[in-house]
């Protein structure tokens, strides 16, 4: 799957949660960028793994 295509399947929904956590629509979408940002940079090194015990 794409970046591009994994944010627009969840781009609304992490606003939403960040919107009801600061209750500023402009801080909610500008958290929301740097969230997808900050990912995107990081992709390369995610392995698909958890490290849950439960």
């Amino acid at each position: 799957m794409e970046f591009k295509e994994i944010y627009n399947l969840h781009e609304k929904q992490v606003y939403r949660y960040l919107l009801t956590l600061c209750r500023d629509e402009h801080l909610a979408e500008e958290l929301t960028q740097e969230i997808f940002y900050r990912a995107y940079l990081q992709i390369k090194n995610f392995q698909g793994k958890c490290n849950n015990k439960d």
